[in-house]
C-alpha cells in the first residue's frame, strides 16, 4: 500500500471520504458499526493497521502532524468507541453485539490507539505496532 492509498483508505474507514456512494465507504470500519451487521469487520481493522504502518513516517515527522491525518485516526478511534462500546451508543443500546465481540472491539481500540499515540510521540514502528496483539485476521 502506498502512502496515498493509505490516506484514502483511512478516509473511507473514518467515514470522512466524500465519495459516499463507493462500496469502500460501505465496507469501511465505522460504516460496519452503524448499523452493526452482526460481526466485526476484521478486514477493515487489518487495513487500518496497515494504514498506521504506512503512514507512521508522517505521524513521526517533526513537531507537528497534519490536522486531516490526525482527525481521520481520531474519528476511527473516538466515533468507533462511542458507536460500538458506549452504553448509549447505537450498538450497545440496541444490544446488537455479543459480549465476545465487544471485548474484541475494546481490545482493538485500546491497542490501536496506543500504537497511534506511540507513533505520534516518535516511538519506533516495530515497538508501536507490537502493541497490537489482538488477532485481526
Amino acid at each position: 500500500m502506498t502512502e496515498e492509498e493509505a490516506l484514502e483508505a483511512l478516509r473511507f474507514h473514518s467515514g470522512r471520504h466524500e465519495n459516499i456512494h463507493s462500496t469502500r465507504w460501505e465496507d469501511g470500519f465505522l460504516s460496519s458499526l452503524r448499523p452493526y451487521r452482526g460481526e466485526l469487520n476484521a478486514r477493515a481493522m487489518s487495513e487500518l493497521v496497515e494504514c498506521l504502518r504506512v503512514l507512521a513516517p508522517r505521524l513521526q515527522r517533526g513537531d507537528t502532524v497534519e490536522r486531516e491525518l490526525i482527525t481521520d485516526f481520531l474519528y476511527v478511534i473516538g466515533a468507533g468507541q462511542h458507536w460500538g462500546l458506549h452504553p448509549e451508543g447505537a450498538v450497545q443500546r440496541d444490544k446488537r453485539m455479543t459480549t465476545a465481540d465487544a471485548c474484541t472491539l475494546r481490545a482493538w481500540f485500546s491497542e490501536y490507539s496506543l500504537a497511534f499515540a506511540m507513533l505520534v510521540e516518535g516511538i519506533d514502528l516495530e515497538t508501536a505496532l507490537g502493541m497490537i496483539e489482538t488477532k485481526v485476521d
